[in-house]
């Protein structure tokens, strides 16, 4: 029986309170020539809770995942975006809205990746403090060929 093993890398962000967009970078690893490229299978983003109370109206927070280094969030119209999540909050006159601490996301079946670094970003608005968050990228290691590799290098 094959014993099944959780291979991740994390990575963490503090954004500024004056609501700087922050980015971070995860290694990889990924020698292209070796043919071993990572196959996403589940994204988790955590914040620091007392961050999240100091939320104001209408505030937002976005995290991404891009294959090059942004100076924003990465949208579904950018060919270097791998992965896109969020949250919204809206006014209300109802009382407090609650806004959890930890996301988990399974990508698309078939989000590879294959270059040696990736980049993550934070970004968001009406945030009293600074925002500190923690993203783990949990991952199997897939093989593939050369033309493959390629053609998701080249996003085609």
């Amino acid at each position: 029986m094959a014993q099944v093993i959780d291979t991740y890398e994390t990575v963490s962000l503090l954004q500024g309170g004056a609501d700087a967009f922050v980015q971070g970078t995860i290694s990889t690893g990924i020698v292209p020539a070796d043919g071993l490229v990572w196959q996403l299978r589940l994204i988790e983003m955590s914040f620091f809770q007392s961050n999240l109370s100091a939320l104001s109206a209408d505030a937002y927070v976005h995290w991404s995942i891009s294959r090059d280094t942004k100076a924003a969030i990465c949208d579904l119209d950018d060919a270097d975006s791998i992965f896109i999540d969020g949250f919204h909050t809206s006014l209300t006159t109802s009382g407090q809205i609650f806004i959890p601490s930890m996301y988990q996301n399974r990508p698309i079946e078939g989000t590879i990746v294959v270059e040696p670094i990736i980049y993550v970003q934070l970004d968001s608005n009406a945030i009293g403090s600074a925002l500190d968050a923690t993203m783990r990228v949990h991952y199997d290691l897939v093989k593939l060929t050369e033309i493959e590799i390629l053609r998701l290098i080249n996003n085609q």
